[in-house]
């Protein structure tokens, strides 16, 4: 993707990564929003895109650490979300400690803007309890 949106523009990324990003109904129950998104992604520097996915794309696996996070922690994630698998961040959030997972109905990897209400009271629910 790096050298696809130096040479084709912002666009392409919109174009190519909001089926990934969203919920299949999602454009339909939200189109200002899926609008508002696309925006973003286009008139984004294509070099910012590019300079993040080559980072990505080196970063390294750190799922070993995840035992040694004790501070309570919410992982939240779309049960659509086809980027960070819901199976993967129950996962991660089993590995930590104080780890709670969420997972958000109607979403996907966008989830909070997906389902925001949803999402507002997991955390408000997270962060209240005691």
């Amino acid at each position: 993707m790096a050298y696809d949106v130096l040479a084709q523009g912002s666009e392409m990324v919109a174009d190519s990564m909001l089926p990934r990003l969203l919920a299949p109904d999602t454009a339909m129950r939200f189109p200002e929003r899926v609008d508002a998104l696309r925006q973003v992604i286009s008139r984004t520097a294509p070099s910012a895109i590019a300079a993040a996915q080559r980072g990505m794309s080196v970063r390294l696996d750190v799922t070993s650490w995840l035992g040694a996070i004790d501070t309570p922690a919410l992982l939240i994630c779309g049960v659509e979300d086809e980027i960070s698998r819901p199976e993967e961040m129950e996962g991660m959030a089993a590995a930590m400690p104080n780890g709670r997972f969420i997972c958000v109905p109607d979403a996907g990897h966008m989830a909070p803007l997906e389902n925001p209400e949803f999402v507002n009271r997991s955390i408000d629910a997270f962060l209240f309890s005691a």
